[in-house]
């Protein structure tokens, strides 16, 4: 926006300002001829201070959405891994760029220690 447009925009405010203030103000000419002179940038502001609301919170729902998605796929890999590993410790790993849990078995294991299992569920 413009130095004028927001100018505009400032002065539209004030007038809904002292419009509340006192009433009386909607009868004056001049008092119209401002506010309808201005409203125009007025609501192009408006508009984008709402776009810009909108986006952050979008942008925070993706997040959200993102990071429950997956740790979902995270505790359903994690169940998987308990069914082929029954005696096993099974810990999810939620942070994981992939879907991830590690398998820790009780006693000495053939593998020498913990076993990270990568997984797409689909497979079979």
């Amino acid at each position: 926006m413009t130095t004028g447009a927001l100018i505009n925009a400032f002065f539209y405010e004030l007038g809904l300002f002292l419009l509340r203030k006192w009433p009386s103000l909607s009868r004056r000419e001049w008092f119209r001829r401002m506010m309808n002179n201005c409203r125009g940038d007025w609501s192009d502001w408006r508009a984008s201070l709402v776009y810009k609301t909108i986006d952050s919170q979008s942008q925070k729902l993706i997040e959200e959405w993102v990071e429950d998605h997956r740790n979902a796929m995270s505790n359903k890999l994690a169940k998987k891994a308990k069914e082929l590993f029954p005696k096993a410790k099974i810990t999810p790993v939620p942070d994981a760029i992939v879907p991830s849990v590690i398998v820790e078995e009780e006693g000495d294991s053939l593998l020498g220690g913990p076993l990270r299992i990568t997984w797409r569920i689909d497979e079979r």
